[in-house]
């Protein structure tokens, strides 16, 4: 089967399509992966593990801005057509904001979309802002609109709702709602001699993904400002606020580690 993934990073740090692609890639089918390497750091066209990757090459910064959308549109353009080349058999877009090509497929020419929500993006905007509001319908329209929907969280314990349950709530079908989670591989844990890991002598709080909002770390950094010797903070990841939050530590908190 041929199946193309699209994705708005260009693939290199994103552990879950990775996962995803190769778990296909190894029985038997055939991933062509459509990323937005923003930067150009990356080669255009490669093969990693039988994944076949290509990039396009429109540079643009990381989160929301007035000159994200003219970018964002062109992206759109290029992979639509890339992916309409590619014909595959079934379309899988990674988070909404590659949604759109999942749906025109769909749409035009009737092909089967996967929709992978890994995160909710309106969210990511003031709560009732105009702009949370189109975003958060149009999430909810791409999930029941596509033929199957992913997502990294569900319900555990009866305790805490996931996005699952999220999105069974906004009337999305629960049949048709599969929960893939956010974990490493174990294989790359057995080898502890091979992780070469060392124990920190402090407390050590750690944080792994993007660093999209700056109130929640610098909550952490006034918690433990008082106790420098006793904790350590460790950020595994990137994002749009990493610069603003390295200066903010540096600044402020210079006594932390």
């Amino acid at each position: 089967m041929r199946i193309v993934m699209t994705l708005s990073n260009p693939f290199v740090t994103d552990p879950r399509p990775y996962k995803e692609a190769k778990f296909l890639v190894d029985f038997g089918n055939e991933v062509v992966v459509i990323a937005w390497d923003r930067k150009r750091e990356y080669k255009k066209k490669e093969v990693i593990n039988g994944i076949k990757i290509e990039r396009i090459w429109t540079k643009a910064n990381y989160g929301f801005s007035p000159s994200y959308l003219p970018k964002i549109l062109i992206f759109w353009m290029k992979a639509f057509f890339k992916v309409v080349k590619e014909d595959p058999e079934i379309i899988h877009t990674h988070d909404f904001d590659t949604a759109i090509l999942g749906f025109l497929m769909k749409l035009f020419f009737k092909k089967k979309w996967i929709y992978d929500s890994h995160d909710l993006y309106f969210t990511y905007f003031t709560k009732d802002s105009l702009i949370s509001k189109i975003v958060k319908k149009l999430d909810i329209f791409f999930a029941k609109y596509c033929d199957k929907l992913i997502v990294p969280t569900k319900n555990i314990g009866g305790k805490l709702s996931g996005l699952k349950e999220y999105y069974i709530e906004q009337g999305v079908k629960k049949d048709k709602i599969f929960t893939i989670w956010n974990v490493p591989d174990l294989n790359e844990f057995l080898n502890y001699p091979k992780l070469d890991l060392k124990k920190s002598k402090k407390f050590t709080i750690g944080f792994i993904g993007g660093q999209r909002t700056l109130k929640n770390f610098i909550l952490l950094f006034k918690a433990i400002k008082d106790e420098p010797k006793r904790y350590k903070i460790l950020f595994v990841g990137e994002g749009k606020d990493t610069e603003k939050l390295k200066k903010i530590a540096k600044e402020k908190y210079p006594n932390l580690d």
